[in-house]
């Protein structure tokens, strides 16, 4: 029944009459080569979210955001604020997944472990995403691809304003509000908001306050922007639940594994960026960034407390005749209590790429110098070819290596740590064919194979020590696909991944732990002309162990169906929801303490409303 169900899924878009999703009409992505790229010009394994895609799923973050593409399995360990995080084509932990914000990784080279929850949706204008190695341009911790937060910019015009405030169940509010202006030469934009939540669980309260600005001017012969932002936040950590999985019926599993356990965090960012014309040469484009964040773990039997510091810049020269070439420099610093000694680590890096076109071929090589104060040089290079074999079918295949580097933790951890370990590293292959059809009809297919060496991983015959040794094997294809017919759309994704490796103490691979084999989601949505948007969207995600071969705990398999109905009404935008319809009971995480369980059904509702001087 279920392999039907997932059949009937990938089918129903490619056989309608359909359009591209909105964003892909634009027909450029940065993240790739970090130009703007045209969408024939680039490989299969790419994914767009849009800001309506944002507006009609009623995101609160960025793991919210991120439900429909190919492959992505999250682990949440709970409602709004609760710690959440990525992973994509079955990559053993989150850290191998590199996230970004307008260019810029979110965390540093030792400075990982990022949690979506974090992140609001509010002033993300769209989301970019590249699945598969992607060191080459970026650095440190991309084995499983980069995700792209591209925040947004008020368009030229009078002062714009858009307030937004949402209800829903657990007591759970919103409030959001903007304010941009631009002309030819300035432009300034501000957002704030608020979300609390009761939360499902007990002890699984939360209240977040996020502010977010940029200023820019440009002149003749460019421009510059400051981008600033703060997050503060406190959630209960109920740290699971104490009642099995067989005895869940929607309240039981409401009781906390640890009720006092509490967790604040403050996250500060800043960056300046430039761009300047160089005439023939090109465009050079300078920037420097700083983040910190503050992380306290207290009121449980654990307290604990850290902050985090990353600091550095780039200096990168978009040259004519299709080069990119550049380097970077970033310091991240790490104080805590426990016994912990103030420590830092340095890396800094040079890269190159060319794109290259002869006709319908396209081919775009790259490579990058890493030189971190830990374990020395690291080289990584990449080679992308796309084929337009006719004016709707293109064939691509990529080669490229990636690294991840030990974080802190793994280096320093008083008790925990090993000081000698080295990266891992990533050889991943793609090959892709993409058909776009009369209309914008457009399906996308993607195989793969990524091996990764010296994975870094804690020894339990050791207490909890990590080291090099274990291999990992990933393998598996993806699916995008879109139509629409007359005022009916849908949308489909799809990932079959094998995610092997071995341990400490063996050397037969077996499946790696909370990595399931079927990720699919489809979204179908009806819109009149009138205004009226109805969205049925369906998540279905594949049994997860959460030990290494299948052993441990078992999350079964899920499928989650969320409704929601939209009206504009000349500047305001109006909707109701209800997630999780069939009211499943289920868990996407497991942690010390037991399953972390995901809410029932709930309800929301909300309204946006945009004023115009």
């Amino acid at each position: 029944m279920i392999k039907k169900a997932l059949l009937a899924l990938l089918i129903l878009p490619i056989v309608a009459r359909a359009a591209e999703p909105e964003g892909e009409e634009e027909g450029v992505f940065l993240s790739l080569t970090r130009t703007q790229a045209a969408l024939d010009d680039l490989p299969a394994q790419r994914t767009v979210v849009t800001r309506a895609d944002l507006e009609r799923s009623g995101a609160k973050n960025l793991a919210d955001a991120l439900e429909s593409v190919p492959g992505a399995v999250f682990n949440r360990t709970g409602t709004v604020g609760s710690l959440a995080s990525l992973r994509l084509r079955g990559v053993p932990t989150s850290n191998q997944v590199l996230i970004l914000i307008d260019d810029q990784p979110l965390s540093g080279v030792a400075v990982q472990n990022v949690d979506l929850s974090q992140i609001p949706v509010g002033n993300i204008e769209r989301i970019e995403v590249v699945r598969g190695g992607s060191s080459v341009l970026y650095g440190a911790n991309a084995i499983g691809g980069v995700v792209n937060v591209i925040t947004r910019r008020p368009a030229p015009g009078p002062v714009k304003t858009r307030l937004t405030t949402e209800w829903g169940s657990f007591f759970t509010q919103t409030y959001r509000g903007e304010i941009g202006k631009a002309t030819d030469r300035q432009s300034v934009y501000v957002s704030a908001g608020r979300d609390l939540s009761e939360g499902f669980q007990k002890n699984g309260d939360s209240d977040g306050i996020h502010v977010t600005g940029r200023a820019g001017g440009r002149g003749a012969h460019g421009g510059v922007v400051l981008s600033v932002a703060r997050i503060d936040n406190e959630t209960g950590a109920p740290n699971g639940t104490p009642v099995p999985l067989g005895e869940w019926n929607g309240k039981r599993e409401r009781e906390a594994s640890d009720p006092d356990n509490r967790v604040a965090q403050k996250i500060t960012r800043a960056r300046l960026s430039g761009d300047w014309m160089l005439g023939e040469w090109g465009t050079l484009l300078p920037s420097a960034f700083m983040s910190g964040h503050a992380y306290e773990n207290f009121g449980g039997a654990f307290p604990s407390d850290h902050f985090e510091r990353t600091a550095g810049g780039e200096l990168r020269l978009r040259a004519v005749a299709g080069w990119t070439v550049g380097g970077s420099y970033e310091r991240d610093t790490r104080t805590g209590s426990g016994g912990e000694t103030p420590t830092h680590v340095a890396n800094w890096a040079l890269f190159a790429q060319q794109e290259w076109k002869a006709g319908p071929v396209g081919l775009t090589p790259a490579v990058r110098f890493d030189q971190h104060s830990d374990f020395g040089n690291i080289t990584n290079p990449r080679l992308t070819a796309v084929f337009r074999a006719t004016e709707r079918w293109r064939f691509s295949a990529s080669a490229a290596r990636s690294f991840r580097a030990p974080t802190f933790l793994d280096l320093v951890y008083p008790g925990f740590s090993n000081p000698q370990l080295r990266p891992e590293v990533s050889w991943s292959y793609d090959a892709g064919l993409e058909w776009g059809g009369a209309h914008g009809r457009y399906a996308r297919a993607t195989g793969y194979f990524a091996k990764i060496t010296d994975r870094i991983v804690a020894d339990f015959t050791t207490g909890f020590v990590p080291y090099n040794r274990p291999r990992s094997e990933l393998s598996g294809a993806e699916l995008e696909a879109g139509a629409r017919w007359g005022v009916l759309r849908a949308r489909t994704s799809y990932a079959y991944s094998r995610s092997v490796g071995n341990s400490t103490t063996s050397s037969d691979y077996r499946p790696t732990r909370l990595a399931p084999r079927h990720v699919a989601t489809e979204e179908i949505l009806w819109e009149t002309l009138s205004g009226w948007t109805w969205r049925n969207a369906v998540r279905y995600v594949h049994k997860q162990f959460s030990g290494d071969g299948e052993t441990g705990s078992k999350l079964p398999s899920f499928t989650a169906w969320n409704m929601g109905l939209t009206k504009r009404i000349l500047a305001a935008r109006a909707w109701v929801s209800a997630d999780n319809l069939t009211d499943k009971h289920y868990a996407e995480s497991v942690g010390f303490s037991g399953f972390n369980p995901q809410p029932g059904r709930t309800f929301r509702a909300g309204v946006t409303i945009e004023f115009q001087d």
